[in-house]
């Protein structure tokens, strides 16, 4: 893998595209002081997913959009793109098949960010993969700024041991075991999570069958207390049946009582008016 070419447009003192070719052999970017070799350094980092504002010897991350001159209005987009090509080995993945690929970076002011590979949109994880094992990212050796010669020198067995590991490309598998490592904790962590979900469950099935079963008691005994009020409703029924059988056989009786023949009482006679007599 080799990079081709860089592209900026309004990163830093780059307000309009600028585009750098890389010719095989040995590259370098001259010129005096201010003239902007270090903003070349620090858009190739930041295309390749540098996240650290102070890294890019800013403040923010929105100081790598030019901010305009006294003759020139601030940019409302920084735009870095990195063109690479395959060289003796294919790059990794699937893009194995590409001779050459291009990695975009993009911020806006009002702070969205997209990452491209071949213009089609990625994660930052994606592009992050892109370069490992390939000595291309911006914690590597790739990148040896002035007086961190004396911290490689100086660092620890640890530290150093990331760069001899990074040349000897097995940082992919590191990482990829690293992240095995998380996903297993994080596994761990729902199985944890799980048996104590389990138990609170079991816990409550265990009241919701009591429950249950005063349920099923209730309308069981409810069932027989309304078997009951059917039976004495039925008796009560049969007995005001039998009660009204009675009395209506009374009153036939008492009418039949009523209309037999008895002594006949003879008929009175009234006497007529007196007359009076005359003289």
């Amino acid at each position: 893998m080799r990079i081709r070419k860089l592209e900026l447009q309004g990163f830093k003192s780059f307000p309009d595209r600028t585009v750098f070719h890389f010719a095989r052999g040995i590259s370098v970017v001259v010129g005096p002081n201010g003239c902007g070799k270090s903003n070349v350094v620090d858009a190739v980092k930041w295309c390749l997913g540098e996240q650290s504002a102070r890294s890019l010897r800013g403040k923010a991350m929105e100081d790598v959009i030019f901010a305009g001159s006294e003759g020139r209005g601030p940019s409302g987009l920084a735009e870095v793109t990195l063109g690479f090509e395959a060289g003796d080995e294919p790059f990794p993945g699937e893009y194995a098949r590409f001779p050459e690929i291009q990695v975009t970076r993009r911020l806006f002011r009002g702070g969205r960010a997209e990452y491209l590979i071949n213009q089609q949109r990625v994660r930052l994880r994606d592009v992050q993969d892109l370069f490992l094992d390939s000595g291309a990212g911006n914690r590597l050796y790739s990148f040896i700024e002035q007086g961190r010669i004396g911290e490689i020198v100086r660092a620890r067995p640890e530290e150093r041991r990331t760069l001899v590991e990074e040349a000897a490309g097995i940082g992919r598998y590191k990482a990829r075991r690293a992240e095995a490592e998380r996903k297993l904790a994080s596994t761990l962590d729902n199985l944890g999570r799980l048996e104590d979900v389990a138990e609170e469950m079991a816990r409550r099935l265990k009241e919701l069958g009591r429950q249950v079963g005063r349920a099923v008691r209730h309308k069981l005994l409810k069932a027989r207390l309304r078997q009951a009020e059917v039976f004495v409703g039925m008796a009560s029924y049969a007995a005001l049946v039998a009660d009204r059988r009675a009395l209506a056989e009374r009153l036939r009786e008492a009418e039949r009582a009523g209309r037999r023949p008895g002594r006949r009482r003879r008929p009175c006679r009234r006497r007529p008016p007196p007359v009076a007599a005359g003289p």
